[in-house]
Formats: C-alpha cells, sequence, structure tokens
C-alpha cells in the first residue's frame, strides 16, 4: 500500500537563469568574499531559514561550488516551486542575489491510498509544508474504503547549519490483511533522529511500536489475539543525490539493524537492511536509475517472528506484473532498472494567487527479486518483469505513477509515491 501520509509533499528544483552569469563571469568571482546575500520572494518562509540552509555565508570566499549546492539545498526544505541563485560583483566582492517562489504552505487535499491488497481509499486530508515558516512539514489524513486508515505525521527540515532533525507520527488503521488472510487493526508510533555527520553522512536512530490485533486465531504470537512489538533501530546513510526530489545524478546508501520485540514485547528478532540507489544524468532530459534493497530477518515465522512480517513480493510497489503473494519470505531482495524522460519538465504554474508546480516524465523499467525463508529457496524464487509508465508530479501529492508491467501476465498498476520508498514498509 502506498500511502500519502507516508509521502512528504516535494519541490522540485527549478532554475531560472534570467540575470544570471555565464559560467566564466562566474569563475571571475571565485574567492571574492561575500559581502551580502539578498533573498527576494518569502512570504511564508522566515529570512534565518533560509540561511541556515546555505552553503554559502557571509564574510566567507564565494565558490561556484557552494552556489551550486545551495540550489540543492535550498530544494530539499521542499518549500519553493522555483529557485534562482545568481551572484553579483560588488566593489571588491560579491553580493549573492536569491530569489523564490514560495509553494502554497498549507492545503486541504484527497487523500488516497492504493494497493492490490485493499484496492482505492479516499478521504480528506490536511497538509503543511511550511509550519511557522521554518520548513517544518505536518500531515493528517483520513481514507475509507478497501481499508481505514488515520494518521498524524510531523517532521522538521535536515539544515545545513543544524546537525540534528526529528520526525514522530501515529496511524492507526482496520483492514482486510489479503496477503496473509486475516482482519487487522493495527497501530503504530515512531519517533526518529537523525544527526548529520558530515555532508554526505547521516546517523539515523528511531523508535517504534507496532500493535497488531486480529479475531482469527492463530495469526498473533500473543494468545491475546493482539501482538505488540517495540522496535529500536539504528542506521547509516551516505547520500550524493543532486536533489532529494526528482533525482537525476548521484549515490545513496543506507544500511540499518532493527532489535524487535525486547523489553518484554511480543515477538524476538532482528532485521538487517541495505539499500544502494545510483542516478545517472545520460542527457538534458534523460536519466538512468538503478535501485536494490537486501532484507534480512532473524528468527522462525510463527513462532518468534510473526507470520504477517514476512514479505510479500509482486504487486504495484515490489515486482509489478505480479500478484502480491507471488512469493512469500521472511527475507527479500528486490531490484530494479528503470530509465526516465522528461516529456514536461517540472515547470512552475500560478494557481489562483497561489505557486505549484508540475511535470509528466515517461519510464520504461524491468524489476527482478526474491523471497525466501530457506536457503534453497533463495535462487528458485526470483520473478520478474518490465514495461513502461507515466509520472505525474505535483504538490503535496509528489508523484503518481501509472505503470504497465508484463509479469506473468500483462498488469496496470498505478500507485502514489516513488516505489523505492515503500520497499521496507509491511504494507506496500
Amino acid at each position: 500500500m502506498c500511502r500519502l501520509w507516508r509521502t512528504w509533499p516535494i519541490s522540485l528544483l527549478l532554475w531560472d537563469s534570467t540575470g544570471a552569469q555565464s559560467p566564466g563571469e562566474r569563475g571571475l568571482l571565485d574567492g571574492r568574499i561575500i559581502r551580502e546575500i539578498r533573498i527576494d520572494g518569502l512570504k511564508q518562509t522566515r529570512r534565518e531559514t533560509v540561511l541556515r540552509q546555505l552553503a554559502s555565508k557571509i564574510g566567507e570566499p564565494y565558490t561556484t561550488g557552494a552556489e551550486e549546492a545551495d540550489r540543492r539545498l535550498l530544494d530539499r526544505l521542499t518549500i519553493f516551486s522555483s529557485i534562482q541563485v545568481t551572484p553579483r560583483l560588488e566593489g571588491d566582492g560579491v553580493a549573492l542575489d536569491i530569489r523564490v517562489k514560495e509553494t502554497f504552505p498549507y492545503s486541504l487535499y484527497p487523500s488516497i491510498s492504493s494497493s492490490q491488497e485493499n484496492g482505492i481509499s479516499v478521504g480528506p486530508a490536511f497538509g503543511a509544508i511550511n509550519m511557522a515558516g521554518r520548513g517544518i512539514q505536518m500531515s493528517l489524513t483520513s481514507e475509507f474504503g478497501g481499508a481505514t486508515n488515520f494518521s498524524f505525521r510531523i517532521k522538521t527540515p535536515l539544515l545545513t547549519q543544524r546537525r540534528w532533525w526529528f520526525e514522530t507520527g501515529y496511524a492507526r488503521t482496520m483492514r482486510d490483511n489479503n496477503l496473509f488472510h486475516f482482519p487487522e487493526q493495527s497501530q503504530t508510533a515512531d519517533a526518529f533522529a537523525g544527526y548529520q555527520i558530515s555532508k554526505s553522512l547521516r546517523l539515523i536512530g528511531q523508535l517504534s511500536f507496532l500493535a497488531i490485533r486480529s479475531t482469527q486465531a492463530g495469526v498473533t504470537l500473543n494468545g491475546s489475539g493482539t501482538d505488540k512489538i517495540p522496535t529500536f533501530s539504528v542506521g547509516l546513510q551516505y547520500d550524493t543525490r543532486n536533489l532529494w526530489t526528482n533525482s537525476t545524478s548521484g549515490w545513496y546508501f543506507h544500511i540499518d539493524s532493527s532489535r524487535n520485540g525486547f523489553f518484554g514485547g511480543d515477538g524476538d528478532w532482528w532485521t538487517h537492511n541495505a539499500e544502494f540507489r545510483r542516478y545517472q544524468r545520460l542527457s538534458d532530459r534523460n536519466t538512468a536509475a538503478v535501485f536494490s534493497l537486501l532484507s534480512l530477518q532473524s528468527g522462525t515465522p510463527g513462532r518468534d517472528l510473526p507470520t504477517y512480517m514476512q514479505y510479500g513480493i509482486g504487486g504495484t510497489n515490489a515486482v509489478r506484473g505480479w500478484n502480491i503473494d507471488a512469493r512469500i519470505g521472511k527475507n527479500q531482495w528486490l531490484s530494479t532498472v528503470e530509465y526516465r524522460y522528461e516529456l514536461v519538465k517540472v515547470r512552475p504554474i500560478r494557481f489562483f494567487r497561489y505557486n505549484a508546480y508540475w511535470g509528466i516524465h515517461l519510464a520504461i523499467y524491468g524489476d527482478l527479486g526474491t523471497a525466501w525463508t530457506e536457503g534453497g529457496q533463495f535462487a528458485k524464487n526470483f520473478i520478474g518483469s518490465g514495461g513502461y509508465g507515466v509520472r505525474l508530479v505535483i504538490p503535496y501529492v509528489g508523484m503518481i505513477r501509472f505503470d504497465r508491467a508484463y509479469g506473468n501476465a500483462l498488469r496496470p498498476c498505478w500507485a502514489i509515491g516513488d516505489r523505492v520508498e515503500t520497499w521496507r514498509d509491511r504494507v506496500r
């Protein structure tokens, strides 16, 4: 299942070269001291929020590398629909002119989730991407239909000059778990803390609590019919992507380990994840991407590892073109190769008095994956598919994907958000 409450609103980096100097002219400014930073276009956002996100600083030398980083870092705030950074020679120093257009900071919108397990759920949602002008994001959603979902989430931004950021949330779901065939009522609460070790390296810790209730006997480890599972996780991220959204170049590695069921909780197992992403710009509109995730779990299903914590691969967000239960196991390995073409580059639009953006991307892809419990199942359980799709990029929703996949059958599928962001989820 892909849910809007799990997908933060995005902003795509839109460069306006009006008034910009040529690369050669910019090179003549390298090494000169930045005397002033002027910011135009702020309505909701605090000036200090922008300044704390920049790599360039007043009183330090100007470099073209820092200027390029400024664009990427401002995009990472996810609150602007366009960004222009222009250095200008003033006296013996440099003045940095920054022009931005803010995406509307608050919105009421329809929240939509879709999965092959439960179909479509729709309901009202409220979102904020720039609370108090500090880039704080918040969402409050409700959905009804194939599943009933309620959620709340809040997140502080990762700022260049502030090493810590935080995120917390709560979700409640009532649905038919069609992968493992039982009626499910679940509640999840989690809290993240992240620390920026260096420009590209981050440390992340998480505490979470999952409660799952089933009226069907034999599903939960606890004989009461309700499993309560506390989890502690720690991980490292190495990230050199040029953008957090609509990435077109760079590397992303993420490794983490989780201890599940500690302090008297139900279950007793470890989960280890290793994720890899590579984005390679081929030309102005063309990008190639490779994604891979390996997830390994200890324990025996049904004894110290709940059966519903196993992976089912197939479906919209794993290996497209197959049923979601095509392969089931306590471990998984998923990989995708994708070619992307920007049919309509992401561009700003005016919506009444508000700034927004939109874009359309085309994609051709191939998926490969396996899920296994016993060692001998690893090679035998591989499945693969290929296909093509269209991606619509808009605010608050992020990316809407429409795909046709050729696996064991031709299957149309659509979902919200980037697939690789859902690969770790229990419900996807």
